[in-house]
């Protein structure tokens, strides 16, 4: 499918999209590597902040005037599975978005002393990593690996930190609803696929 769309070199100086989905994922493996508490979320801290900076310059560098999509960015990976990410406006307000929520999500962890700390940060980063890829993608297969790879994180996070009495009933409803729905994306992404050859 063809897109009218703006390069990222013609609006900004670095592969801005890639760096929104590749800081969360460093910041991860960070999580997951460290040794001392102590640090750990001044680290996550950190992270959280250069990624709002980075959904910030997004904002900034964003220009309203135009209608096409803007800072794309193209790498074709295997086959059909190729790197296409772009962003118009409602794609930069959701990752400004994504991008608070997670610093949110940092400052509550630490205030509320939530066990493993490392864990939950790196399920966190790898979350908004997931649903930054998510929200800039324009390849539906693209999109529908992000969806399935979402789809862990998301579940382990509801049943080992929410403070819900029914968190049982909210894991199984999350689970049944996001299958459904991920099975009927695999439906579709399917039948287009296949209508497309």
């Amino acid at each position: 499918m063809s897109f009218n769309e703006l390069p990222w070199s013609v609006q900004i100086d670095y592969p801005i999209l890639t760096f929104l989905q590749l800081l969360p994922l460093l910041a991860t493996a960070l999580m997951l590597l460290w040794k001392e508490r102590r640090h750990l979320v001044w680290i996550a801290l950190v992270a959280a902040l250069l990624e709002l900076l980075l959904a910030l310059d997004l904002y900034r560098a964003y220009d309203q005037a135009l209608t096409v999509l803007q800072f794309a960015e193209r790498i074709t990976l295997i086959g059909p599975v190729e790197y296409h990410a772009a962003a118009d406006g409602l794609t930069v307000l959701f990752v400004l978005l994504n991008a608070l929520l997670t610093l949110l999500v940092a400052v509550y962890a630490r205030a509320r002393d939530l066990q493993p700390l490392s864990q939950l940060l790196a399920l966190v980063f790898l979350v908004e990593a997931l649903l930054m890829s998510l929200l800039v993608s324009l390849n539906l297969l693209w999109f529908l690996l992000m969806s399935a790879g979402q789809l862990l994180p998301v579940s382990y996070l509801i049943r080992h930190w929410a403070s819900s009495p029914d968190k049982d009933l909210a894991y199984s409803r999350f689970m049944q609803f996001m299958g459904v729905g991920l099975a009927l994306l695999l439906a579709g992404t399917l039948m287009l696929g296949l209508s497309h050859m």
